[in-house]
């Protein structure tokens, strides 16, 4: 390194491209001067740099994952823009990965999109994979010809692709709201069957998160297979994993076996120390929408990990948990409400309209009620962000309130009929039941 920081004044376009990717592909961010001194004798070089010096550079800078020259990134992507007839397949699948990654969604992606093309059929399986992913990574899937022609380009490609790409492709694809009626989404999804004995974890999970999201109908049969197939690996998720795993099924609203949630729940149990507080609610949520009732003991030790991190939970973290617990059934002991609640207190300005409502509706729920200070600070938000409640927000709180036996003030009273007068069309019959309960 000290050798390279020496000779830097002597290296030409493609040596300094080849160098930072080097750089980057050891994860060697430390050393600021060297990095600074790189960047400052590509700036000079940054015109003679041909195709594959940009793309080099840019994928290379996307890697290192850090905001380390904004000019030099400006600067490569104009030479993009100059350079893109001279791109080959491989250079432009670089080029819109580093973009994308660094979420550049500057006008020279634009550009790229129409370069890509006419240069389709030269690109590999890999390098098609990629490239859809970025597509819906930078939101460039404005495009429709263009989709329209890498839609084929994959339909064609379809057999010969590798776990990893198919992995790309569908969540590329379910990012990108194909329609999930294709006779294309159908054939992506029984080739993942086909090979879901060789998907990794994050793919697996990966694989299954995008098909969610997509709100693809997923058949009983692909189901029980990725069950089939997870299952030996439950051991190896990360609480990522894990996470994602239970949030996928909740979506579904799929409930497996009993002996395999015990399973996943017992790992999650085990990695608890390793959660971050969003994978811990994401994961009580889950359970709780999913309907399956874990152990005492789980939860026991899920409340103990709450509580140990609580002070990294959002607003939304906070309402969520609650909401799960009381849909679970469950109510926790006096000192760790009174510990959330204060948490509650704290951050009530920062939740929303839903917040609030799952908020009340738990503790309504859980025959809690809280501490004069907190109601009331919940009661001061509830005022101000009335307007941005739901039809099944109002019917929530006014049953929360009345299980709780609290009696409005006339004012806060009239304000909520007004919304519900505003509203009333859009109301489902379950809403309209529990205000009836509300009003006795």
């Amino acid at each position: 390194l000290e050798q390279e920081k020496r000779k830097l004044p002597c290296f030409q376009a493609q040596a300094l491209a080849s160098s930072l990717r080097a750089l980057a592909m050891m994860g060697y961010k430390q050393e600021e001067n060297l990095m600074m001194a790189v960047f400052a004798r590509m700036r000079q070089k940054v015109p003679s740099f041909n195709a594959r010096a940009v793309s080099t550079s840019l994928h290379a800078l996307a890697e290192l994952g850090r905001d380390l020259d904004d000019d030099l990134v400006k600067e490569l992507t104009e030479e993009v823009k100059h350079k893109l007839p001279l791109f080959n397949g491989q250079e432009l699948a670089d080029t819109l990965w580093a973009i994308a990654s660094m979420a550049q969604k500057s006008e020279c992606v634009e550009a790229s999109l129409d370069e890509v093309e006419p240069k389709l059929r030269r690109f590999e399986e890999q390098q098609f994979a990629n490239s859809g992913c970025d597509f819906a990574k930078t939101g460039c899937h404005r495009d429709e010809e263009l989709i329209v022609r890498l839609l084929e380009h994959l339909w064609q490609k379809l057999p010969s692709l590798a776990a990893h790409e198919l992995a790309s492709s569908l969540w590329a694809i379910a990012t990108m709201g194909y329609s999930t009626e294709s006779k294309l989404m159908s054939a992506l999804v029984k080739q993942v069957m086909q090979q879901l004995h060789v998907f990794s974890v994050p793919r697996m999970v990966n694989s299954l998160c995008a098909l969610t999201r997509a709100g693809y109908g997923l058949q009983e049969e692909f189901m029980v297979t990725f069950l089939e197939q997870a299952w030996p690996k439950v051991p190896s998720f990360s609480t990522w994993a894990l996470a994602n795993f239970l949030w996928a099924l909740a979506r579904l609203e799929y409930n497996p076996e009993p002996k395999f949630m015990t399973a996943l729940l017992n790992e999650v149990k085990q990695k608890l120390p390793f959660f971050n507080a969003q994978n811990l609610v994401t994961s009580v949520w889950a359970v709780a929408i999913i309907g399956f009732t874990p152990e005492s003991e789980w939860l026991s030790a899920v409340l103990d990990e709450v509580e140990w991190k609580l002070p990294c939970f959002s607003a939304m973290d906070l309402a969520k948990s609650l909401w799960a617990l009381a849909r679970m059934g469950y109510t926790p002991r006096c000192h760790w409400l009174a510990i959330v609640l204060d948490a509650v207190q704290h951050k009530v300005s920062s939740f929303s309209a839903k917040d609030l409502a799952d908020t009340l509706w738990a503790l309504a729920r859980m025959g809690h009620k809280p501490k004069a200070e907190c109601f009331e600070a919940l009661l001061v938000e509830v005022r101000h962000k009335l307007r941005c409640f739901s039809t099944q927000d109002l019917a929530n709180s006014l049953w929360a309130f009345a299980k709780l036996e609290y009696v409005l003030e006339d004012d806060l009273m009239m304000a909520f009929v007004w919304q519900i007068r505003y509203k009333l069309p859009s109301f489902k019959a379950r809403e309209l039941a529990m205000m009836r309960v509300a009003s006795f």
